[in-house]
């Protein structure tokens, strides 16, 4: 619950940055696999490239700081990890909107992509999301990136998502309000 009134304006996408993952390193299939691997995540202060990903390891599945080597950067920076190869997995960005019609491939992403390297995407499980859901009452959802959508992707990719939107205080002049859905729109 958002304990704060708030005047809904619109959804504008879906996120996914944070709850996938992506390595050059083909033998790492699944989240499990990462455990003892060198993982690079976002800052500590980030919630989409650092926090989420960090409760998703330590609470979805087990992995954390006693077992693995996990490394914080901005995005730029864990990006080239994984190009360089100092890394064996990190998370990148991915968006999508309301309908998943439409794709927001992130510049790290691209950056990935632009390196030549063989990416090899590793999705989450559904039970994982909800355990963390359960434990912080965040409201990740879990939605398919199907095959061919994000460059490489050669199969379909669980990941979780958190939902974009832009909101406004409950005393904003409707008129305002209209004008802002009409122009995003």
């Amino acid at each position: 619950k958002i304990p704060t009134k708030f005047k809904l304006l619109f959804g504008e996408a879906y996120w996914a940055q944070g709850k996938f993952f992506v390595s050059t390193d083909p033998s790492i299939k699944s989240v499990a696999d990462m455990k003892g691997k060198r993982i690079s995540i976002g800052m500590t202060g980030q919630s989409d490239w650092g926090v989420f990903p960090y409760l998703l390891l330590k609470y979805g599945y087990g992995i954390d700081e006693s077992n693995s080597d996990i490394r914080r950067l901005n995005p730029g920076g864990l990006t080239q990890q994984l190009i360089d190869g100092t890394t064996d997995v990190t998370v990148t960005g991915y968006g999508t909107d309301t309908l998943s019609e439409a794709h927001l491939i992130t510049g790290p992403l691209r950056k990935l992509e632009a390196s030549g390297k063989k990416l090899n995407y590793i999705g989450v499980d559904e039970s994982a999301i909800q355990k963390v859901n359960k434990k912080f009452g965040t409201t990740f959802l879990t939605k398919t990136i199907k095959s061919g959508t994000m460059p490489g992707q050669s199969s379909d990719l669980l990941s979780g998502f958190n939902r974009g939107y832009k909101a406004a205080h409950p005393d904003f002049p409707d008129k305002l309000a209209y004008q802002l859905v009409m122009a995003a729109h």
